[in-house]
């Protein structure tokens, strides 16, 4: 299994090197949005925030190209189009991540949901769980590139997808057994629930899909 990887990563290091710098990207945009989600728990949608929610665009803009360049490549070197589909696929899947990080922040400084101080540190112990089920991922898309084995990280992300639905389903449950909220608060808190929740759900789609091409071209 250790040599199954790409033939392209052994005639060009530099479309391994924007891979790479692709999958950093989208992790280095994780902790960015766990501070934004902490400064706007404590300061609300200040300055501080929109900072941090523009400096994610910046980072979903530069990710945006880096796949077009890969893209344009793969076509240049002429790989292999099944093997050019399963790549592109890939880095679409894990494009979502990194889109649906921007897409909460967005959502956050449009909205501006006001979050009970009650509510408040189940979010944010929902953030943990999340940050790794996406970090996992990453990892193993590394290890798929470098022709390492997949399955078990495929399967803890998998694990920490469970967990936190497990996570949503109770902090949702509590919002809406809160009668002093309003029905459309309530609505918007779920909303921004699921709208976390769907980080590890994009995060799975794209560990299913590993598991899948791994096996392929292993074969």
């Amino acid at each position: 299994m250790a040599d199954s990887g790409f033939v392209l990563f052994k005639r060009t290091r530099d479309v391994e090197l924007k891979i790479s710098e692709f999958l950093s990207n989208i992790l280095h945009v994780g902790f960015l949005y766990a501070a934004g989600m902490e400064k706007y728990f404590d300061k609300g949608a200040v300055p501080e925030f929109d900072d941090i929610r523009d400096q994610v665009s910046t980072y979903e803009a530069k990710n945006d190209e880096l796949r077009r360049t890969v893209e344009i490549d793969l076509y240049a070197q002429m790989i292999l189009p099944d093997v050019r589909s399963d790549i592109l696929r890939l880095l679409e899947g894990c494009d979502r991540v990194i889109n649906t990080y921007e897409e909460n922040l967005v959502n956050m400084s449009i909205e501006q949901p006001k979050v009970p101080s009650e509510y408040q540190e189940a979010v944010l112990d929902m953030i943990k769980p999340t940050l790794t089920c996406v970090g996992t991922l990453i990892e193993a898309v590394r290890c798929f590139f470098s022709g390492k084995p997949v399955e078990e990280l495929a399967k803890q992300v998998s694990f920490f997808e469970h967990e936190i639905d497990k996570m949503t389903f109770k902090l949702k449950h509590a919002v809406f057994s809160n009668k002093k909220l309003p029905l459309a608060r309530q609505m918007q808190l779920r909303d921004f629930i699921d709208g976390i929740e769907r980080l590890s759900d994009r995060a799975e789609d794209v560990a299913d899909r590993l598991s899948v091409v791994s096996v392929k071209h292993a074969l």
